[in-house]
């Protein structure tokens, strides 16, 4: 009984594994090396089927090999194949972005595959006058500090009055009015109680838009 359920387990688990593996798909398309993620979990699977072969029944064995080849049919493409030379919309979107963005603009970002090449491109002298900021680190003191130096005008909350991540945003984004706020999504401006119009590329803080053209979102 004990190894029948054992076996019911591994299986059930590598169906669940699988499953996560061939359902994941490149969701956005300046991310085109989405698969490279999910290298590690690709070796476990190898692993975790070669040992399960070696200790199995031959039928047992037949079941986890079918599994591994309906993983490899639908992976996308093969990991030998990364020539990403020529890809440039990464580049291409981060510096339209930021050419989008009005003069000392404040950026609130929070999605990694839209944050990082953006940083990137401002590391290279794109719009260093636009505040690139990063809602995930929010929490950290020392990025507080490195927006500080980088933008020696702003005003930054004191990292030293305890407050949640959100709120300090808020203090932030509330103690430099003079600057146009734009935001990845009105989801997030949501979170930040700051209404927000509709914009390109991102979400643009209400007070910072013309309403003969657009509908205020909250």
């Amino acid at each position: 009984h004990w190894r029948c359920f054992e076996w019911t387990t591994t299986l059930v688990l590598s169906v669940l594994l699988f499953g996560f593996v061939i359902s994941n798909r490149v969701f956005y398309a300046e991310v085109p090396d989405y698969h490279g993620y999910l290298v590690p979990l690709y070796w476990v699977c190898l692993v975790g089927l070669a040992t399960s072969i070696k200790l199995s029944a031959r039928w047992h064995s037949l079941v986890y090999t079918f599994f591994l080849l309906l993983s490899t049919n639908f992976v996308e493409n093969r990991l030998t194949e990364r020539d990403l030379s020529r890809q440039v919309l990464p580049q291409d979107f981060s510096r339209n972005s930021l050419e989008a963005i009005e003069p000392n603009g404040i950026l609130v970002l929070e999605s990694d595959h839209i944050l990082f090449p953006i940083m990137y491109a401002q590391s290279l002298g794109v719009r260093p006058d636009v505040v690139v900021f990063n809602l995930g680190f929010a929490n950290s003191a020392w990025y507080w500090r490195y927006l500080e130096s980088r933008h020696p005008s702003l005003s930054t909350p004191s990292v030293d009055v305890p407050m949640s991540r959100m709120n300090r945003v808020r203090a932030f984004l509330a103690g430099n009015q003079g600057r146009t706020i734009y935001i990845e999504s009105p989801k997030i401006g949501y979170e930040l109680r700051v209404s927000t119009c509709p914009s390109l590329p991102f979400a643009k803080a209400a007070r910072d838009c013309d309403f003969s053209a657009h509908e205020q979102l909250v």
